[in-house]
């Protein structure tokens, strides 16, 4: 009883989690309730490939927004320096951080795209094939080291 009861409980799990993310806004809806990007994290790791991609747009996006941050907090630093001393204004810290916002640019350009990749893979995991009448599933006869068996995949 008990080992039907977990089968049926990792059953339900599994389909909770393999409905399609639909993107609108740069928001995540699964189902028409809004999934927020912190949980998207969580839902995208039952899919290697789409979790990867989705992990490779959030590097992207945090290394571009510390670039951004720290060079315009150069910029700004230099010319508060600039205002209240009597040094040359646009110094190395300015161009440092210009340097800095300008390098951020082509880091930061293609998150979006990977971000949506991610989600188009992870939906034509959870898609598989076309369901016909009923249910899909295929069931086989296997033979390992532990003996002969049914492998049932739906």
């Amino acid at each position: 009883m008990k080992t039907l009861l977990l089968t049926i409980s990792l059953l339900l799990t599994s389909l909770l989690f393999s409905q399609e993310i639909k993107t609108e806004n740069k928001k995540y809806y699964i189902d028409g309730v809004h999934v927020y990007r912190h949980e998207m994290k969580n839902i995208l790791e039952t899919n290697l490939k789409a979790s990867n991609l989705y992990k490779k747009a959030n590097k992207k996006e945090t290394w571009g927004g510390l670039l951004i941050g720290s060079g315009i907090g150069l910029c700004i630093a230099d010319a508060v320096k600039g205002a209240v001393s009597n040094e040359k204004y646009p110094s190395s810290l300015t161009y440092t951080g210009v340097a800095f916002v300008a390098i951020s640019f082509p880091i930061m350009s293609g998150k979006n795209r990977i971000r949506a990749e991610s989600i188009e893979v992870y939906n034509e995991g959870v898609r598989g094939t076309e369901k016909k009448l009923g249910y899909n599933f295929d069931v086989n006869l296997i033979n390992n080291q532990n003996g002969i068996g049914f492998n049932i995949t739906f």
